[in-house]
């Protein structure tokens, strides 16, 4: 139980790293002015930017993830890797993008993974990402 319990805290202080290095401006997102309590991006915006209810990322945050029954129940279950496969993402602006991914894992550190994703050339999905990347452009040179 303690090593979910340190993962959970590990979990927790990446996430809050990672929320204190970003700002607003640089994901396009308005600065409503005032004094921010914390460096980065407040938990809301990182809610309303990853597409979840701010409630579920608080939950993340502070390493409240899981119910104890449904952990417990759970931790039976064997779970195996997948190391390919695609994901359908449904984004605001561009709609929906189905992106391949594949999982890469160093043999010597299995903890380790490298994910990438991509978009087949000519699909929609490619494109949708092109106007994506094309617009985090035109909002960083602001």
């Amino acid at each position: 139980m303690s090593v979910n319990i340190d993962r959970r805290a590990e979990l927790g202080e990446f996430l809050r790293s990672r929320r204190a290095r970003l700002s607003p401006a640089e994901l396009g997102l308005p600065d409503y002015g005032g004094r921010r309590r914390v460096p980065g991006l407040r938990r809301e915006e990182l809610a309303l930017l990853a597409g979840v209810s701010v409630d579920h990322y608080v939950r993340l945050e502070q390493g409240r993830t899981l119910h104890p029954e449904f952990a417990e129940v759970w931790s039976w279950h064997d779970v195996r890797d997948k190391t390919h496969g695609a994901y359908t993402y449904r984004h605001p602006v561009v709609g929906e993008l189905t992106l391949d991914y594949e999982t890469l894992r160093a043999p010597d550190d299995p903890d380790q993974a490298l994910i990438t994703q991509t978009a087949p050339e000519g699909s929609s999905s490619k494109a949708g990402l092109r106007l994506l990347a094309a617009w985090a452009q035109t909002v960083r040179a602001g």
